[in-house]
């Protein structure tokens, strides 16, 4: 199901790449697909799309203090021991 909505959220993006809930939605379905997969090297770079992707959000909407507050969290999964 994630993988699908991936797959929905990438292809809502293709028509409007600022659409600012589309691409935090798109971050956290990246963190939890990262969450579920049990091999570090295959998370990492789940981890890192998220952060991409919520930058990009923040960037949209910059006084949205959900998609900060996501972009701070994803900084703190990306030092997180799971990733080293």
């Amino acid at each position: 199901m994630i993988q699908d909505a991936i797959s929905k959220l990438e292809e809502a993006l293709s028509i409007n790449p600022k659409k600012h809930d589309a691409l935090w939605s798109l971050g956290n379905a990246q963190t939890s697909f990262a969450f579920l997969t049990n091999k570090e090297d295959e998370a990492r770079p789940y981890f890192e799309k998220a952060a991409q992707y919520f930058q990009q959000a923040v960037d949209e909407d910059p006084s949205n203090e959900i998609y900060l507050k996501s972009l701070e969290t994803s900084a703190k999964v990306g030092l997180s021991p799971y990733l080293v």
